[in-house]
């Protein structure tokens, strides 16, 4: 009777990996929006387009790959990597600690729920 009542690995996983799941989503996403922020923020730095340039440049003219090539213009330009960092925070310093950011997270991964019903309507940042 005892056995019964114990799950088995598989179900003990399965159970964790449900639990998990859209927590790991949720968390993934908000990486992902910070992501494309960053980015967004990194393409309006004149820096950063600079150094894009450098290594496309030095690819094209050299036989090393885009890490190497990566590498070798970043130690070239270690002195202004505070400056680009300042490019890419100056907007989204307040979005840091992702306050503002949980209830969207919360939706999505309400909206990504097994059983389909997440109980709420989604509302839209537009």
């Amino acid at each position: 009777m005892e056995e019964n009542t114990q799950l088995t690995r598989q179900e003990a996983q399965e159970d964790t990996r449900d639990i998990m799941l859209p927590k790991d989503r949720a968390l993934l996403f908000r990486k992902y929006k910070r992501i494309l922020v960053i980015t967004a923020n990194l393409n309006k730095s004149k820096l950063h387009r600079s150094i894009r340039e450098e290594v496309s440049t030095l690819m094209e003219n050299s036989d090393i790959d885009l890490e190497k090539a990566i590498s070798h213009v970043l130690n070239k330009h270690k002195l202004d990597f505070d400056e680009l960092l300042e490019d890419i925070t100056d907007d989204e310093e307040s979005d840091e600690e992702y306050g503002d950011d949980e209830e969207s997270d919360e939706e999505y991964s309400n909206d990504e729920d097994s059983d389909g019903e997440s109980g709420e309507e989604e509302e839209s940042d537009d």
